[in-house]
């Protein structure tokens, strides 16, 4: 049996289902469907800003690539999802009423969500190389001046997963 290295393999309902797909390929089908319908399709990104208008824009971006996309305005409900959820890609601005960006990534950090979700901040303003700093040994990968540029999400995307996930174009051909 060949063992496959991937990020997603290491959730045990999708490991045993890629190992017993390997040894019995007759089940692949029924249980690629299994898996979709358990687990979910994969790559989960979290958008948490106060900023309807914010919310809506950076989402449409996401719009050409195959992920699952949850916003959230409130921190507080955010954070409860997240523990549930647990998503792979965590963005979140920096300035919202209830929590900050700093005080959000300090409690994501205490139900050790760190392990799986690598966590950027998206801010309005500039930061110093200081601010920056310390913003990184809090636990963000990287902190992006809004509005959130595609090419930029691309670069997020690679890094994370090692490919841009597109979604496929459905030809219909007569």
């Amino acid at each position: 049996m060949t063992k496959i290295k991937s990020k997603f393999s290491q959730n045990p309902i999708r490991s045993w289902c890629i190992h017993q797909s390997l040894d019995y390929p007759w089940r692949t089908i029924i249980i690629s469907l299994l898996v979709t319908l358990l687990v979910g399709s994969g790559v989960k990104f979290f958008l948490i800003d106060d900023d309807k208008f914010v919310l809506k824009s950076t989402a449409k971006k996401f719009r050409p690539y195959d992920v699952e996309v949850y916003t959230y305005m409130d921190p507080s409900e955010a954070l409860k999802a997240l523990v549930e959820l647990k998503p792979e890609i965590l963005f979140l601005d920096y300035n919202m009423p209830d929590l900050t960006g700093e005080d959000l990534i300090v409690k994501v950090s205490e139900v050790k969500l760190m392990n799986h979700c690598a966590c950027y901040l998206l801010s309005g303003s500039d930061f110093d190389e200081n601010e920056t700093v310390k913003l990184r040994t809090l636990g963000f990968y990287d902190v992006f001046k809004k509005p959130l540029e595609v090419n930029t999400l691309e670069s997020v995307l690679e890094m994370q997963l090692g490919e841009i996930p597109l979604l496929e174009k459905k030809i219909k051909t007569i």
